[in-house]
């Protein structure tokens, strides 16, 4: 009996280990910020050619009545005067939505303007 008291059951020993933790440097933070505007770019670009696509179809299948035209020519103007005003929004994206809104306006005066009783592409 006295055997066991004399090995210990844990062997415990400390030891100091150095570890090295990188630090991120204003040089890779600058890096990222660059990443991701490029990627924020480029996947802006992707959505307006996704939508341009749909427009496109819709163009081919859909219908818009005159009437329907003609009161989008009213709303659209205000649409447009809303997201100028909005502080939230950057620069790049106001003049992305306001061309959208001028292609949504010439669309919509076509059709409006177009003689008979015709119709044309569909609001997106």
């Amino acid at each position: 009996m006295t055997m066991f008291k004399e090995v210990p059951l844990i062997n415990m020993n400390t030891k100091d280990i150095d570890i090295k933790i990188p630090m991120i440097g204003s040089e890779d933070i600058t890096k990222y910020v660059a990443y991701l505007k490029a990627r924020y770019e480029t996947n802006a670009k992707i959505l307006e050619r996704r939508i341009s696509m749909v427009n496109n179809v819709l163009a081919f299948c859909g219908q818009t009545s005159k009437t329907e035209a003609k009161q989008a020519l009213i709303d659209l103007p205000k649409e447009k005067a809303d997201i100028l005003a909005d502080q939230s929004l950057t620069a790049t994206d106001k003049a992305s939505m306001a061309n959208n809104i001028d292609q949504e306006i010439l669309n919509m005066s076509g059709i409006a303007n177009k003689p008979g009783p015709g119709t044309g592409r569909q609001i997106f």
